[in-house]
């Protein structure tokens, strides 16, 4: 089964085709879109 072809988030095509097709990529872009700091977005059991 095939994704989208873009996820209209940004504005930006080129941006909106990065988000559908990498999921790192949407990840990120949610936690900096709620103004996550990394350490927050990433903290994990030591």
């Amino acid at each position: 089964m095939l994704g989208p072809d873009a996820i209209h988030f940004t504005g930006d095509t080129e941006a909106d085709r990065l988000l559908a097709r990498d999921p790192l990529a949407l990840l990120i872009g949610f936690a900096l879109d709620q103004q996550v700091t990394v350490q927050q977005a990433f903290a994990g059991p030591l």
